[in-house]
């Protein structure tokens, strides 16, 4: 109930403190799109946070791990 009213944000401390961080670089294959880098939480929306070599953050709401 409290998800459906107000998102993820108020479970997002809880769901980092739970989550496997992964310790490497890692590539999100997203569609036909690859993105690298290091795991940096999930923000707000619960959208993977992912450093890039160039200091970027993207924000990927959906993918797979490779």
């Amino acid at each position: 109930e409290e998800f459906l009213s107000e998102g993820f944000a108020p479970f997002q401390n809880d769901w980092l403190s739970r989550a496997f961080q992964y310790p490497d670089n890692i590539t999100i294959k997203s569609g036909n799109i690859e993105f690298n880098g290091c795991w940096n939480g999930v923000n707000e929306h619960g959208e993977l946070q992912l450093l890039t070599a160039d200091g970027c953050i993207k924000s990927i709401s959906s993918g797979e791990i490779g």
